[in-house]
């Protein structure tokens, strides 16, 4: 169900948002300006380059130069992950793409998840520039 947004003066809503890529960083930037980004999960730190020197993903610098509390799990399900999620009390839990975990069609939506979340609530943002 999609309602209508707060008036002002209305609490922001409390939001955990997963990604990791450059791809998601537009995301989570415009997100923040709205509301209150409580917790950013993304992939762990990772050797890269030719010299293999370890680099944060992109989403992990655009929370840190925002303030924003991250955390690196392996999984985003294992129960670590889960737990930390459920930790914030979020209002809103909004997640970049997943490998292999649903098949979304663009401008359609997921037709099958990895969860037992119902594919009609299973949203994503995709960069394919064909037509919606």
């Amino acid at each position: 169900m999609i309602r209508p947004s707060p008036g002002p003066g209305a609490a922001r809503l409390r939001t955990v948002f997963m990604g990791t890529p450059w791809f998601a960083v537009p995301s989570l930037a415009a997100l923040a300006e709205s509301v209150d980004v409580t917790l950013v999960l993304c992939n762990p730190d990772r050797p890269s380059g030719r010299g293999r020197s370890m680099a944060s993903p992109p989403v992990k610098e655009e929370a840190v130069r925002r303030g924003i509390p991250v955390f690196q799990p392996e999984k985003a399900r294992h129960p670590d992950a889960v737990a930390r999620i459920v930790a914030e009390a979020p209002d809103l839990i909004l997640a970049g793409h997943t490998h292999g975990g649903q098949l979304c069609v663009p401008g359609w939506g997921a037709l099958v998840t990895n969860c037992d979340l119902d594919t009609r609530r299973a949203k994503g943002l995709h960069g394919w520039p064909g037509p919606r």
